[in-house]
């Protein structure tokens, strides 16, 4: 698969010099076409210069007030030198401002292109004037949108553009808090019950464990590690050995797996198996990590080690955790979307109706049942905030296991039956050899 690379549009290079430092009006208002009018000159952060005109005052006093309030954007930071439309500033926004000062990520970038360019630019017209932008604009494009994830998504771009807008003298006032809360308000109820998702039982984790190490071996100690931890699937994907702590029973979540806004890799067809940084500051971490599990990962590198000894066809990528059969490391893309739908179909569950991100709503709502403070939760799971957790994460409705000891008895009672199948061949006399074999 070829990655395209993002080709950004040109834009308006006023837009690059909005920030006025000095300004000098003449001292008396002038006349012109037998009309009042006020003369000035600003001075940009760069030292370019630029005149300014603004006339067609019938009256003298008029012009006077306008003057003083011009004299006031000055000295309070809101005056705005040029006007911009919506798609000028959008164009800005995202491929230059958001690409190259903020550095996100190519995921992010994708939503909010499809945010702006198939919803906002379609509701409000790309013409015009940004600063003409009022409250009641964005909530009835906001309104217009149907899907929740996609109006989650909406609020972001909404809320972080416009105070782009106006922290870079494009607009003078924010139109964007107000009708972002007026839509959230509006819309809260709603939002919790669509957006909270379904945990899985016990039973069912149990089957699914089971299953996906028989049927899918490749993705075994991938779910098993975010089904006891937590973390991301991208998370995961970005383990390495130097980020488990094998004294103190933790992982350390400094990366995850995907593609960076530059597209770095592509050529190579891996383009989503780069390092990068986690999506948020809170999501460096370090998480603890039952002892079956740390069981499981030491074996794995033995297992890695052996193969690459023995093994012509395993060409393994050095440290990382979750690697495929010939040592290649996994990318988040859609065979992992596919064996995880294959192993529930197979455990008689419904594919469609849970996703894999739903093992960390299970963990989520283990930790809700132990742990009152939602502020530990969050943490633990890397969350910015606590309403994301118990809004869209905890199913408060499902029960999935009473415990002491949090975790290690949480995986000890959710790996049990796996553990039971290891003990019979454990009790086998068998070589290296035969261990690969069993755990390939």
């Amino acid at each position: 698969m070829k990655y395209k690379k993002i080709i950004k549009p040109d834009i308006n290079p006023l837009i690059l010099n909005t920030f006025v430092v000095d300004w000098n009006f003449r001292p008396s208002i002038t006349t012109d076409h037998e009309k009042y009018c006020i003369r000035y000159e600003i001075t940009f952060a760069d030292g370019s210069k630029k005149k300014k005109q603004l006339g067609g005052f019938s009256l003298l006093k008029e012009a006077n007030k306008v003057k003083e309030e011009l004299i006031l954007q000055l000295n309070t930071g809101t005056y705005v030198p040029y006007h911009f439309t919506v798609k000028d500033f959008y164009d800005y926004w995202l491929y230059y401002y958001m690409i190259d000062e903020k550095k996100i990520a190519y995921s992010t970038f994708l939503t909010y292109r499809n945010i702006i360019y198939n919803y906002l630019l379609k509701e409000i017209s790309p013409d015009m004037d940004i600063s003409q932008i009022e409250s009641t604009h964005l909530i009835k494009f906001m309104d217009s949108i149907d899907s929740d994830s996609i109006r989650s998504n909406a609020y972001a771009v909404i809320g972080s553009s416009f105070s782009t807008a106006k922290k870079c003298h494009i607009i003078n006032r924010n139109p964007a808090p107000f009708a972002v809360q007026t839509i959230r308000t509006k819309m809260k109820q709603n939002k919790k019950a669509a957006l909270k998702r379904t945990a899985f039982s016990l039973q069912q984790l149990q089957n699914i464990l089971l299953t996906c190490k028989s049927e899918e071996p490749d993705y075994y100690l991938l779910m098993l590690i975010c089904a006891t931890t937590g973390i991301r699937i991208s998370e995961a994907l970005g383990l390495q050995f130097e980020n488990v702590d094998y004294f103190n029973c933790r992982l350390h979540i400094v990366w995850q797996k995907g593609r960076t806004i530059q597209g770095d890799g592509w050529e190579s067809h891996m383009a989503t198996s780069q390092l990068i940084r986690p999506k948020t500051y809170s999501s460096i971490r370090s998480v603890e990590l039952p002892q079956f599990v740390l069981d499981e990962i030491i074996l794995a590198k033995t297992k890695y080690d052996y193969l690459i000894q023995n093994d012509v066809n395993f060409h393994y990528t050095s440290d990382f955790v979750i690697v495929n059969s010939i040592g290649k490391p996994l990318s988040r893309d859609s065979n992992i979307s596919h064996a995880f739908k294959h192993v529930l179909e197979l455990c008689g569950i419904d594919s469609e109706k849970y996703h894999w991100h739903d093992l960390r709503h299970t963990y989520a709502t283990l930790l809700k049942k132990n742990i009152n403070n939602l502020k530990v939760i969050s943490k633990m799971l890397g969350h910015a905030t606590t309403n994301m957790t118990e809004e869209v994460y905890i199913d408060n409705q499902k029960e999935v296991i009473d415990l002491c000891n949090i975790m290690n008895n949480y995986a000890d009672d959710l790996t049990f039956q796996v553990r039971k199948n290891d003990e019979k061949i454990a009790q086998q006399d068998f070589d290296m050899a035969k261990m690969v074999d069993f755990l390939t």
